[in-house]
């Protein structure tokens, strides 16, 4: 994994900012807040959350959330925030897209939900006060930072002694593949692992101000975090629609993209 220090990690968080503002006004699903409908089905189930978008976490993960100081890091767009914030928890919402995180505040308020929000980068939480936050909740947004060292670093910091780290990651391995290809139902080895958008792949030649995403394989920093996973818990991004030898293998390597729960004091 690169050294935080060979990338300009600001100007790499201001350019998916700026991509992210544009996903939105493009209604990326992603960036799509809870309708009344959803947010009164969702109360009737007792709010479940999900870090991928769609399979939950397990409720006994999360426990009793009322009163409990919950940090949102890319959980923006009026989704799992309002969630959480529903089952009672005093819920801060990190984003690095401004237009995200006024989506999480404009849904909170519209069902009467209080939130906190703050505009930055998830590799930089130095306003964030230490031991500040019960729990963590980071969702499928770690790709988007080259170096995930500072991420935790930072997790570790905020979080009580008795805290605790919940977070979706995409599985390494899927940026193997020619995505482009998997639109054509071809499945193509393409790229090695850590993956760069800045050094794997052609389209990035001016992506800082292309107004394009930049991405890292960044789940591969598991190895390094000494954390607990849980197989089968999220699915990966890796997929395609028609073809059965797509399909077949795209299964297989979505099959462990972990959602990962870690306690404050696990080796950073």
């Amino acid at each position: 994994m690169p050294h935080s220090d060979e990338y300009d990690s600001s100007a790499i968080a201001r350019a998916n900012a700026r991509a992210w503002d544009a996903e939105v006004a493009k209604g990326h699903w992603a960036t799509v807040p809870l309708t009344d409908d959803e947010f009164r089905d969702a109360a009737r189930d007792g709010f479940p959350v999900s870090v991928t978008g769609s399979r939950p976490v397990p409720a006994s993960w999360l426990g009793d959330l009322a009163g409990q100081r919950v940090l949102c890091i890319a959980c923006g767009s009026g989704q799992q925030t309002v969630l959480l914030a529903g089952r009672g928890a005093t819920v801060t919402s990190l984003e690095n897209s401004a237009h995200q995180l006024q989506r999480d505040i404009d849904t909170c308020a519209k069902f009467g939900l209080e939130l906190s929000a703050v505009e930055g980068s998830m590799d930089d939480l130095h306003s964030l006060s230490a031991s500040a936050f019960d729990i963590v909740v980071l969702g499928m947004g770690a790709q988007f930072v080259a170096d995930l060292r500072p991420v935790f670093a930072h997790i570790r910091r905020i979080l009580t002694a008795d805290g605790f780290f919940i977070g979706g990651f995409v599985n390494p391995v899927c940026y193997v593949f020619d995505w482009k290809a998997q639109a054509d139902n071809k499945l193509e080895v393409r790229h090695k692992v850590p993956y760069s958008d800045l050094t794997s792949c052609p389209r990035t030649n001016g992506a800082l101000c292309s107004g394009e995403t930049l991405r890292w394989s960044s789940g591969i920093a598991l190895k390094r975090s000494s954390v607990a996973c849980q197989p089968r818990a999220s699915v990966s991004t890796a997929t395609s629609k028609s073809s059965t030898h797509v399909n077949r293998w795209a299964n297989i390597f979505r099959a462990f993209s972990p959602c990962v729960p870690a306690k404050r004091r696990a080796d950073p």
